[in-house]
């Protein structure tokens, strides 16, 4: 195991005695731990900062309980050095969609806090046998690090840093896997910025890649965000028929290895927006009442957590309207299936 591990989390008061905590009994392991400055007022540039200690650390420690945007760039910077990252996650927290894949401990924060204790010994073997649970560090550390500017409306930085990566000239699996994804959130950038055009060019990239992959799941993504392109345009045959691909292959994936619902209620909800917009409200009507259909039979809660809080009660309200014929529709925008 290594000597040098980082603790990364918010300044909370709760995570600065869970890292006091897990300080203490690393010590007596033999590890240091490692972690930021705690004063927002000293003279240092705080995301150098971090970045050195990154690199300075075998292991890193990221409490992420309450879904801190920030993570992102720091394990997407992590990850892209070759660092082993684990994620703690109190057992009351949802597992954000993007973390879903890691390495995740969860724990008893009120516990620890109330016992001042983390237990680390009980935890060891993570730590030692992280190299079975490692991601492909480059194409994973590409995703979250664009994710990062993505989400915090960094559109000029993402554009700048995908490109960047469509300019590698390796010709393997690898390198086809990091452009894939870097066609897709490009063409989700280009979204954002209502420059369908350029959208459409880079998802019709993508899906060459996804194809040469045979990555279904990334071409269904694909096609999704293909049909919402050409429904903008009001080319509704073409969004149908991209559509009706997207939902096919999802329906086919194993639900062992890919929790497809929370896609197939998006692809269906655009598809019901898609109708309306035809005035095909009888099918708008029982495309909603498939989506409703499918949350209630859905028995993990995780799932259900994970998707949209605000899609079931917007299929409600505009089920309600149609059926009393009211064709004042919410305005609701077509759902991009992301990265």
């Amino acid at each position: 195991m290594s000597n040098k591990m980082l603790f990364l989390s918010s300044f909370s008061e709760d995570d600065i005695k869970i890292k006091n905590i897990l300080k203490k009994e690393l010590l007596e392991e033999g590890i240091i731990l490692l972690n930021p400055v705690e004063d927002f007022f000293s003279n240092i540039n705080i995301i150098e900062h971090i970045k050195q200690l990154i690199n300075d650390s075998d292991n890193i420690i990221i409490e992420n309980s309450n879904a801190n945007p920030n993570i992102f760039f720091e394990a997407g910077y992590a990850l892209g050095r070759n660092k082993k990252v684990i994620f703690l996650m109190d057992n009351s927290s949802k597992i954000p969609m993007d973390l879903a894949n890691y390495m995740i401990i969860r724990y008893d924060k009120k516990k620890v806090l109330k016992e001042n204790s983390f237990g680390f010994k009980k935890y060891r073997k993570y730590f030692e046998n992280i190299t079975e649970k490692e991601l492909k560090n480059s194409v994973e550390s590409i995703n979250l690090l664009g994710k990062f500017y993505i989400n915090n409306g960094k559109y000029k930085e993402a554009i700048k840093y995908y490109n960047n990566i469509l300019e590698i000239s390796k010709d393997d699996e690898e390198t086809y896997k990091t452009k894939l994804l870097a066609n897709m959130n490009l063409g989700i950038v280009s979204t954002i910025l209502n420059r369908n055009k350029e959208a459409e060019l880079y998802y019709k990239k993508a899906l060459n890649l996804s194809n040469q992959l045979t990555d279904t799941y990334s071409e269904a993504k694909i096609y999704n965000n293909l049909g919402n392109i050409y429904s903008k345009y009001e080319k509704f045959q073409k969004a149908h028929n991209n559509y009706k691909k997207a939902l096919q292959i999802m329906q086919s994936l194993d639900k062992k290895y890919f929790n497809t619902e929370i896609d197939i209620t998006n692809i269906l909800n655009n598809i019901s927006i898609c109708n309306i917009k035809q005035n095909k409200f009888n099918e708008a009507i029982n495309i909603f009442n498939e989506i409703i259909l499918i949350y209630n039979q859905i028995d993990d809660d995780k799932i259900k957590n994970s998707m949209n809080p605000k899609l079931l009660n917007i299929v409600k309200t505009n089920l309600e309207k149609l059926k009393n014929n009211k064709q004042d529709i919410y305005k609701q925008e077509m759902i991009t299936l992301n990265s």
